[in-house]
């Protein structure tokens, strides 16, 4: 063994000091990691909200053409005859 390294306590104070910086990293590491999962969630999210708004959207088109079309069947012959009872 080298008896010189029981003489410089440095060498422990640089090991300790390297450990601290690793600790550290990996830390950094996993706050980034975290920061990534609530921004892709926040992406997810945004999606979904804009899929439906254009779901409700469409829906409202659906209906907005469906009354149209019964408005018509309204001023028609067949309309008023379906009320009373005709065929």
């Amino acid at each position: 063994m080298n008896k010189t390294n029981d003489y410089f306590p440095q060498n422990d104070l640089t090991s300790n000091k390297r450990n601290q910086a690793a600790k550290l990293a990996v830390i950094g590491e996993v706050i980034t990691a975290l920061g990534v999962v609530i921004s892709t969630l926040s992406t997810v999210l945004e999606f979904e909200t804009s899929q439906e708004n254009n779901e409700i959207n469409e829906m409202k088109a659906q209906i907005n053409y469906l009354t149209s079309e019964l408005n018509k069947l309204k001023g028609s012959c067949c309309w008023e005859d379906h009320n009373r009872g005709v065929r």
